[in-house]
C-alpha cells in the first residue's frame, strides 16, 4: 500500500508544498501600490528586453533593415560578443520576441487606464505571469549572450529589477486565490475562465496554459477538489487528447494525472482508474499509469459513491472563516432577533446616530451614515501616498494588514481632523478607560486579512500594552466582497461608505473576506486601555 501512494506522488512531482491547513494567509500582495509597482517594474523589464531583443533581431536578419544596414548592425554586434548562432538558440529568440509585443500590447491598450486594469483579479494574475516569464528570459538572455558587453550601469539594473520582481511564492499565491475567489462567491468556470467577474472583463481570458498551472497550484496546496474541476474543464476544451506538449505549454499525461491523484484522496476511485487510462492511451509503457490502474481497480469495490465535495481545512478557524464569506454561517433565527438596529445618543447629547447592534457579548456595533463619499476618498488617498511610497523605496513589497498608513494631512480642508472628530462623537468613543490612538489607513487586496488566532493572540497585547477596543471606518464603497467578519460569533458586515465597525479586540477576532474586484479601503482607530482607579479592567467586565 505505501509503494504504491508514493508512486501516486511520483506521478506529478511536487515540491515545497504548501498545505492548506498550514497557509499564512496574512501576507498580502494584490494591494493598490503594490500592484502599481509591478505594472512599473514590467515597464522598466520592457524597456531593457526591447534593447537586447533589437540586437538579436539585427544579427539574426529578422527585421526590415536594408542590406547595406545590416551588414553594419551585424558587424557592431559580432564585435560586441561572440554570438550562439544554435538553432534553438534561433527559436528562443523568436519566441522571446512574441513575448515581447504581447506585453507590449497588454501596455498600449492599458495605457493612462492602469488603475482600472490592476482592479481586476485575472489581469493581476496575467500580469504577474508576464513580469516573471520577461523577468526570466532578459536574465538569460543577458547571462547568455550580452554578458560580453561589460556594461556595469546595465547590470545593476537589471539586478535592481530582478529584485523587485514577485517570487514564485508570490505568483503561486495570485494563482491559488482565483482559486478561493471561485470557491467563496460561488463563481463558475463558464465565467471566471472567461474573465467576466461581476459584469466586469478581463482584458484577456485564461488560456489553457494558465487553467494548468492553476489546477496543478492547487493540486500542490491539496485543494483536490478545485484540481479537479479545473482540470476537468481543461480537458472538455479539446475533441482529442493527443495535444502535442509544445502546443499549448504543458503535457496532457501530466493533467490527467493531476485529476489522478486528486481523485484518490477524495475517495473517487472508479474516476481515478479512468484518468490512469486515459495517461495510457497516451503513452502506453507508462509504468507508474499501469500500477496505479490495477491499485485503482482493486479499489472500485470500496466506491460508496460518495459525492465529489472539498475537503474541509483542517484549522477550526480557516472552516469558520470561509463559511462566513459564503454566507453559510449565521446566527440561529432566535438569536438574531435580539438584535436591531436603534438611534443612539453620542457624545453631543443633541446628536444621535443609527447604530445596528450585530452582537451583545461581546459587543460588535456599526454606525451607518458617520462620514461623507469627500471626506473617505480624501483620507484614502492621504493614506495611499505613505503606501506608495514604501512600495517603491523597499526592494520587495509591504504586507497588509501589518502595514498600517498614517495619513498625514496638510491640506486647508484637514480632512483627517474632520473623521478623527466624527469618530470621537461616536459613543462608545469616549468610554473610559481607553486612550485613543492615532488614526490610520489599511489597503487590503483580493487575498482578504485573515490570520490564526495564535497569531492574534501574541500581537494584539502588545498594541497598547493591554486590552484594546478598535474603531474600522470603511472608506470607499467595495463592489464584491470584502465583508467583515467575525468568525466565532458569526458577523458579517457589508462594507458601505460611511460606516464604522466598533468592537472590542481583546474578545473578537476580526477578519475580512477577500475582495473579488478591485481593493478595500479601511481606516483604524485603536483604543488603548489604561488602569484607572475606580474602573475595572475590560476582562473584567460582565
Amino acid at each position: 500500500m505505501k509503494s504504491v501512494l508514493l508512486l501516486l506522488g511520483i506521478l506529478i512531482p511536487v515540491y515545497g508544498q504548501i498545505f492548506i491547513n498550514q497557509q499564512k494567509w496574512s501576507l498580502t500582495l494584490t494591494t493598490q501600490a503594490n500592484l502599481e509597482k509591478i505594472y512599473h517594474v514590467e515597464e522598466e523589464l520592457l524597456q531593457s528586453f526591447s534593447i537586447f531583443l533589437r540586437q538579436e533581431q539585427f544579427y539574426h536578419k529578422l527585421d526590415n533593415r536594408s542590406p547595406d544596414d545590416a551588414d553594419e548592425e551585424e558587424e557592431e554586434h559580432e564585435n560586441a560578443h561572440a554570438h550562439n548562432g544554435s538553432k534553438s538558440h534561433l527559436e528562443d529568440v523568436k519566441k522571446n520576441i512574441e513575448l515581447l509585443e504581447d506585453a507590449k500590447r497588454v501596455h498600449r491598450i492599458v495605457s493612462n487606464r492602469v488603475m482600472k486594469y490592476i482592479l481586476h483579479p485575472i489581469n493581476v494574475y496575467h500580469m504577474m505571469r508576464r513580469v516573471r516569464t520577461i523577468n526570466k528570459a532578459a536574465m538569460d538572455v543577458f547571462e547568455n549572450v550580452c554578458k560580453a558587453w561589460n556594461m556595469p550601469d546595465l547590470k545593476y539594473r537589471l539586478q535592481n529589477i530582478n529584485r523587485s520582481v514577485p517570487t514564485e511564492e508570490h505568483f503561486e499565491n495570485v494563482a491559488y486565490d482565483l482559486v478561493m475567489l471561485q470557491h467563496i462567491y460561488n463563481l463558475t468556470e463558464n465565467s471566471l475562465f472567461s474573465g467576466n467577474l461581476f459584469n466586469h472583463s478581463s482584458l484577456d481570458p485564461l488560456s489553457p496554459r494558465d487553467i494548468y498551472d492553476i489546477a496543478r497550484i492547487a493540486y500542490k496546496r491539496q485543494d483536490y477538489y478545485y484540481a479537479i474541476r479545473w482540470a476537468r474543464y481543461l480537458t472538455e476544451l479539446f475533441n482529442t487528447y493527443d495535444v502535442p506538449d509544445d502546443r499549448y505549454g504543458f503535457s496532457m499525461k501530466n493533467l490527467f494525472a493531476i485529476m489522478s491523484s486528486s481523485y484518490y484522496p477524495l475517495k473517487q476511485y472508479k474516476s481515478a482508474m479512468i484518468s490512469a487510462q486515459m495517461i495510457l492511451r497516451l503513452d502506453p509503457d507508462n509504468k507508474l499509469a499501469q500500477v496505479n490502474e490495477k491499485f485503482f481497480e482493486r479499489l472500485i469495490d470500496q466506491d460508496k459513491k460518495i459525492p465529489l465535495r472539498r475537503i474541509p481545512p483542517g484549522d477550526k478557524t480557516r472552516r469558520k472563516y470561509e463559511a462566513m464569506c459564503r454566507g453559510t454561517l449565521k446566527k440561529p433565527a432566535k438569536l438574531a432577533k435580539q438584535y436591531k438596529c436603534k438611534y443612539q445618543r453620542g457624545k453631543n447629547l443633541f446628536i444621535y446616530h443609527k447604530m445596528e447592534v450585530m452582537n451583545l457579548k461581546p459587543k460588535i456595533l456599526v454606525f451607518h451614515d458617520v462620514f461623507n463619499q469627500d471626506t473617505g476618498d480624501a483620507v484614502a488617498y492621504l493614506g495611499y501616498k505613505p503606501l506608495s511610497e514604501a512600495s517603491y523605496k523597499n526592494r520587495m513589497y509591504f504586507e497588509s494588514p501589518h502595514f498600517t498608513a498614517i495619513p498625514r494631512d496638510r491640506t486647508r480642508s484637514q480632512w483627517v481632523k474632520a473623521l478623527t472628530n466624527r469618530l470621537d462623537e461616536l459613543p462608545m468613543a469616549s468610554i473610559k478607560p481607553y486612550r485613543k490612538g492615532i488614526l490610520e489607513v489599511r489597503n487590503i487586496g483580493f487575498e482578504g486579512m485573515y490570520y490564526d488566532i495564535s497569531d492574534a493572540k501574541n500581537w494584539v497585547p502588545k498594541l497598547g500594552g493591554g486590552n484594546t477596543a478598535s474603531m474600522f471606518a470603511f472608506l470607499k464603497d467595495v463592489e464584491a466582497g470584502g465583508e467583515m467578519v467575525f468568525p466565532y460569533h458569526r458577523v458579517r458586515i457589508t462594507p458601505r461608505l460611511g460606516s464604522v465597525v466598533y468592537y472590542l479586540a481583546s474578545r473578537s477576532f476580526m477578519m475580512v473576506c477577500p475582495v473579488a474586484y478591485g481593493t478595500e479601503w479601511l481606516s483604524v482607530m485603536s483604543f488603548y486601555e489604561e488602569h484607572k482607579y475606580g474602573f475595572c479592567r475590560d476582562h473584567d467586565q460582565p
